[in-house]
């Protein structure tokens, strides 16, 4: 066996990440990676929050940047609004950046995570490729963990299936992201450039459900690429003895948008420095402490929102639209709840909201959500 301190399960951009950090403060860790390569297969719309760069450890490149976006357009039903903030986000090409993120790494290729055992200094990782000794194993395997179900942590985790299609299209949408609104889920619709958008939804039945929708659009034009994925949404324990998870293994995943680049990273940069002040067992409350009450309140959010007839949705819609300025001018692409909690304790949404309000503050109320 090869004695490894630090192995990493999954070579995606957050197991890199962490990998890279580690690597900055002298250790070296081995990345483990079923597939043959850094980037492949895509799994991920592609849109980031500009933090993504500004708030990295690390410098990034951002040559995998293909365009900036300066807003979004909203829809529902025949209904739309809009919001405008110059460069708040930007569409990234996804295999160009795991790439960069994976310069300089030890990465054992084609070599599967098969499970682990406890040792009394360790733990022996064992792979289709042979086994490994290593003091840590940190779970970066995405959605579908192994390694959290190796380790039992795999609670309190509801998956969600979407699909995306690269289509080159005729007509230019600008530099705007559009999303459409349809219970249970949503669709959108993003500018990549040189006339490409990418178009995709989350769906119980995705591939089905993104064809029709590309009809509705009127998005003609080739089909360039077609991929899906699993998104985790929810909370799990995040480390147990030697084990740690991070990014999608571990649901720091936003619940609203479903994007986990942001959260991931945030993820790895607690588990990296308690790896290197030996105090893993701090990671799981760390985390909570500074993004617990933003998933959770993103969570209620979410179930809400899943639990509202059309009717109820299109108020809600409507007083989205009437706060436009607000959420221009103090949300934040990273934190979704705060912007939708200001929204609530303005008088005149109060008003228009009703039943609807008081449900949402009941609930609020006994869960003690707003108590930060």
């Amino acid at each position: 066996m090869n004695p490894v301190r630090i192995v990493i399960v999954g070579a995606g951009p957050i197991g890199c990440y962490i990998g890279q950090l580690l690597r900055k403060n002298s250790i070296n860790p081995l990345i483990i990676e079923e597939h043959k390569e850094i980037g492949r297969p895509v799994h991920c719309a592609g849109v980031v929050g500009k933090e993504v760069f500004k708030d990295a450890k690390i410098p990034i490149s951002r040559n995998s940047i293909k365009t900036e976006i300066d807003g979004a357009q909203i829809f529902y039903g025949k209904e739309s609004f809009s919001l405008n903030r110059k460069a708040v986000a930007c569409v990234v090409d996804r295999e160009a950046f795991d790439k960069n993120l994976g310069e300089g790494l030890d990465v054992k290729y084609e070599t599967k995570f098969l499970g682990f055992e406890s040792t009394k200094t360790g733990c022996i990782l064992e792979t289709d490729k042979g086994d490994l000794e290593a003091d840590v194993i940190i779970g970066a395997d995405g959605a579908m963990s192994r390694v959290r179900d190796a380790a039992g942590l795999n609670n309190g985790v509801r998956y969600f299936s979407g699909a995306q299609f690269r289509i080159a299209v005729k007509s230019d949408i600008g530099n705007i992201v559009k999303v459409y609104i349809k219970k249970p889920f949503f669709s959108w619709i993003v500018p990549e450039n040189n006339g490409v958008v990418r178009t995709g939804i989350i769906s119980s039945n995705p591939y089905s459900d993104l064809k029709e929708f590309v009809e509705e659009a009127g998005l003609e034009g080739d089909v360039l690429d077609k991929f899906g994925g699993i998104i985790p949404i929810g909370t799990c324990q995040m480390v147990k003895d030697n084990v740690a998870l991070v990014g999608d293994a571990a649901c720091q995943v936003k619940p609203l948008t479903h994007g986990g680049l942001y959260y991931g990273m945030r993820g790895a940069e607690i588990l990296a420095d308690c790896i290197i002040k030996k105090r893993l067992y701090e990671y799981d409350a760390i985390w909570k402490e500074r993004y617990g009450n933003e998933i959770k309140l993103a969570l209620y959010f979410k179930s809400l929102y899943e639990k509202l007839n059309e009717k109820d949705l299109g108020i809600v819609f409507e007083i989205l639209r009437l706060s436009a300025k607000k959420i221009e001018n103090m949300g934040d692409f990273e934190n979704h709840s705060l912007v939708l909690i200001e929204i609530l304790k303005d008088k005149e949404v109060q008003s228009r909201l009703g039943a609807v309000l008081w449900n949402m503050l009941k609930s609020v109320c006994e869960y003690k959500i707003f108590d930060r």
